[in-house]
C-alpha cells in the first residue's frame, strides 16, 4: 500500500531529469547528472529548460535573416505584427510567381537594422491588409489609407531623410526605400507618385553605376558590399519595373538603365535566365518604341531591319538556352521551377511577337502569329491552375496584388492583338483569374478595354461609323461567345476595321493626382483614346475617344 502511494505521488512531480520523469520516479535533481541515475548505472539525459509563457509565445516574430552584406546595428522591433505579416503573407504575393530574394530575404533583413525600411514594410503590410480585408473592393482594387499606414509611411520618409543627411554616400538604403515607396503608391493606386519615386530611384541607380563597371572589369578595385547587393538584387527589380512601365505606355522621364553588352551564357539557375531575359527585353522594347514611330511615317531604314534581325536572333538564342537548361536539369533528376519557366516563356513569346511586327504598319501582320498567341493562352492557363487552383471556381477570390509583372500585360496584348475569336476570348476569360493588380496594371480595367476593342473590331462597322451610344452598342452582345457576326461573314476583321493602338492603356488618368482609378466625376467609366486607319494604310489616322463602362 505504501509503495502504491509513493508511485502516485512521484508521478505528479513536475521537476527532475528527463530519465526520472520517464521512469516516474522521484529525482534528487543533482546537476549535471542526478545521483539516482548514476548509482543505478543509467544514463542521465539532463534537464529540460523553462517553457515560455503564453504571453512570451504571442510576441515571437518570425524573421528570416539572409546572409547579405548589410552589417548594421539591430533595431528594437517596432510594429512587429506588421513586420511578421509582411514576411509570412505579403512578401510572397509581392514577389509574384518567383521566389524573389529581394522581397523575401533582403527586405526582411534590412528591416531589422534600417528604420526607414522597417517603417516602409509596416506601411506596406497595412495597405495590403486593407486591400485584402475589404468586403466590397473598388473596381480598381486599391487600398484604403488608414491612420496606421499614413503614420508608418510618414515615419519611413522622415527616417530616410535623416539617414541620407547622416550618410549621403549611402546608396543601398535609398534605392530599396524608393522601391518600397513605389510599392506603397501602387497599392494606393497613385500612379503619379509612383512614377516620381521610380524616377528618383533610376537617377540614383544611374549615378551609382557610373562609379563602377558592371562587367567585372573595375579599374578602381573590387565592388563594395553595397554595390554587390545593388547589382545582384536591386538592378534586376528596376529592370523589371522599367519594362512594366514601358508595356503600360509610361516612359520614365529620365535616362533609364543603360543597356549592357549582352552575351548569353549557359544558365545555372532559373534566376539567371530571368535576369538575362529582362536585360534583353529592355533593349528590345526601347527599339520597338523608336521603330514604331518610324513605321507610322514610312521612315524605316535598312539599318532598322538589320537591328531587328539581330534582336530576334538574340531572343531565339535566349529561348534555346532556357529549354536546354530545363532539359538538362530534368535529365539529371533535379526539380525545375515549372511555373517560373512558363511565365518566362509567356513573356518571351509576347515580346517576340511585338518585335517581329514593330516595323510593319499593317495590323494583319499579327495574323501570322496565331499559333504564338494560342501558346501564350495555353501556358497562361497552366500557370494559373498551378498557382491558384481555387480560381477555377466562379466567385473564388484571386490574389489581390503583385508588384512584379505577371500575366496581365501578356493577356491584354493577346486579347487586343489576336483577331482569332476563340483565342482572344480564352485570353479575356483568363484575365478574370489573374491577380487583380500587377504594379500599375488593373486586370479589371484592362479586360474591359480589351472587351471594347473586340466589340468595335467585330461589329462589322468601321470606326467612324460607330455613332450609337455605348449602351446601345453593347446591348445584346455576348462578348464571351464564340461568334458575334452573322453566319457566313468573316470572323477575322480586315485591316480597315482593326484598332491599331489604345492610348494610355487601360484608363484615363487624373491631371493632378494621376491615379489609377476612374475620374471622380465618372467613377463607373473611363475615357479611352483609340486609333485606327479605316481609309487605308496610306491615309491619316482616325482617332476617337470613347467611354468604357466598368
Amino acid at each position: 500500500m505504501e509503495a502504491k502511494k509513493s508511485r502516485t505521488s512521484a508521478s505528479k512531480v513536475r521537476t527532475g531529469c528527463i530519465t526520472c520523469k520517464i521512469r516516474h520516479v522521484k529525482c534528487d535533481e543533482e546537476k549535471p547528472a542526478c545521483r539516482r541515475c548514476s548509482t543505478t548505472g543509467r544514463k542521465c539525459d539532463g534537464y529540460e529548460g523553462p517553457r515560455p509563457t503564453r504571453q512570451a509565445m504571442k510576441n515571437i516574430v518570425t524573421v528570416y535573416v539572409a546572409p547579405f552584406a548589410v552589417p548594421r546595428k539591430l533595431l528594437p522591433l517596432q510594429g512587429y505584427n506588421e513586420i511578421d505579416e509582411y514576411h509570412r503573407f505579403v512578401a510572397p504575393k509581392l514577389a509574384g510567381y518567383f521566389d524573389s530574394e529581394f522581397w523575401k530575404k533582403l527586405i526582411p533583413q534590412m528591416s531589422l537594422s534600417e528604420p526607414s525600411i522597417q517603417h516602409a514594410v509596416a506601411a506596406i503590410s497595412e495597405y495590403h491588409r486593407s486591400m485584402e480585408s475589404t468586403a466590397f473592393p473598388s473596381l480598381t482594387n486599391t487600398a484604403q489609407q488608414s491612420r496606421l499606414a499614413l503614420k508608418e509611411s510618414n515615419e519611413a520618409m522622415r527616417s530616410l531623410s535623416s539617414r541620407i543627411a547622416k550618410d549621403p554616400n549611402s546608396n543601398l538604403v535609398p534605392l530599396v526605400a524608393c522601391l518600397l515607396f513605389t510599392c506603397m503608391e501602387f497599392l494606393k493606386g497613385s500612379n503619379e507618385n509612383a512614377m516620381m519615386h521610380m524616377a528618383n530611384g533610376f537617377n540614383i541607380l544611374n549615378a551609382v553605376r557610373a562609379q563602377y563597371r558592371v562587367d567585372g572589369d573595375n579599374s578602381n578595385g573590387p565592388l563594395s558590399s553595397d554595390h554587390e547587393d545593388i547589382e545582384r538584387h536591386i538592378v534586376p527589380v528596376f529592370q523589371r519595373l522599367n519594362l512594366l512601365c514601358l508595356l503600360f505606355g509610361r516612359v520614365i522621364p529620365f535616362h533609364a538603365l543603360k543597356p549592357l553588352e549582352i552575351s548569353i551564357p549557359a544558365y545555372t539557375c532559373m534566376d539567371d535566365a530571368r535576369k538575362r531575359l529582362y536585360e534583353i527585353t529592355n533593349t528590345v522594347v526601347r527599339f520597338i518604341r523608336i521603330s514604331a514611330s518610324k513605321a507610322d511615317t514610312g521612315a524605316v531604314s535598312f539599318d532598322d531591319i538589320i537591328e531587328r534581325v539581330k534582336l530576334e536572333r538574340m531572343m531565339k538564342h535566349w529561348f534555346l538556352c532556357l529549354e536546354q537548361y530545363i532539359f538538362k536539369e530534368a535529365k539529371a533528376g533535379n526539380e525545375v521551377d515549372e511555373p517560373g519557366a512558363n511565365l518566362l516563356r509567356i513573356h518571351w513569346r509576347t515580346i517576340f511577337i511585338w518585335l517581329s511586327v514593330c516595323l510593319s504598319v499593317e495590323e494583319t501582320a499579327l495574323d501570322l502569329h496565331f499559333p504564338d498567341f494560342k501558346e501564350i493562352v495555353r501556358l497562361a492557363g497552366i500557370l494559373i491552375d498551378q498557382s491558384d487552383p481555387a480560381s477555377k471556381n466562379h466567385g473564388s477570390e484571386t490574389r489581390q496584388f503583385s508588384f512584379e509583372m505577371g500575366l496581365i500585360p501578356p493577356l491584354y496584348y493577346t486579347t487586343i492583338k489576336c483577331r482569332n475569336p476563340s483565342i482572344r476570348r480564352q485570353s479575356l476569360a483568363l484575365m478574370g483569374r489573374v491577380p487583380r493588380r500587377e504594379g500599375m496594371w488593373s486586370a479589371h480595367i484592362a479586360a474591359k478595354v480589351a472587351q471594347q476593342v473586340i466589340m468595335v473590331e467585330e461589329s462589322g462597322k468601321k470606326s467612324y461609323e460607330l455613332m450609337p451610344t455605348e449602351d446601345s452598342r453593347l446591348h445584346g452582345v455576348d462578348i464571351f461567345g464564340a461568334q458575334l457576326k452573322p453566319e457566313g461573314e468573316a470572323l477575322v476583321p480586315d485591316e480597315s476595321l482593326r484598332i491599331h493602338s489604345v492610348t494610355d492603356p487601360p484608363m484615363e488618368f487624373k491631371r493632378i493626382h494621376d491615379v489609377i482609378i476612374p475620374n471622380d466625376r465618372t467613377p463607373d467609366k473611363v475615357l479611352v483614346t483609340f486609333r485606327s486607319k479605316p481609309w487605308g494604310l496610306g491615309s491619316e489616322w482616325h482617332t476617337w475617344k470613347d467611354y468604357v463602362y466598368l
